[in-house]
């Protein structure tokens, strides 16, 4: 939908969106960026995608790059792996195992994943808390 009040409540959910008219100086070679410290946006640049990937490619990659943005708003840290799914860029093999099989997510960025459970019940919690006048 065009409009993310119909999507979620603030702090209720995720926004993803997609961006089919990308700036070309906007983050160079990135296919997605999520907003990690406000826990609630990914955007990814669909006319970048479809650009660099065949079209047989493209589910396989675009289900990845979702992985990768939801995670680092899950772990709450904009912080990269050396090998895997949340490697911080991919190379041509990992683009051929996409196709095959998954990308691993490595223990740290699983355990990141449930430390950033309680930073995202905090964060939610600021967000639906009534504003306070003074």
């Amino acid at each position: 939908r065009n409009s993310t009040k119909a999507c979620a409540e603030p702090g209720s959910g995720l926004i993803i969106s997609g961006s089919v008219a990308t700036p070309v100086g906007k983050s160079p070679g990135v296919m997605a960026s999520a907003s990690v410290y406000e826990g609630t946006r990914v955007v990814v640049f669909v006319d970048r995608l479809k650009k660099t990937f065949s079209p047989h490619q493209v589910a396989a990659v675009l289900g990845h790059i979702l992985a990768h943005e939801i995670i680092h708003l899950l772990q709450g840290v904009d912080r990269h792996s050396e090998e895997g799914l949340m490697k911080a860029q991919w190379q041509a093999d990992d683009y051929a195992q996409m196709g095959r099989q998954p990308l691993a997510i490595l223990d740290g960025d699983l355990q990141l994943i449930r430390d950033g459970k309680s930073w995202r019940k905090s964060l939610v919690a600021v967000k639906k808390a009534p504003m306070q006048s003074e």
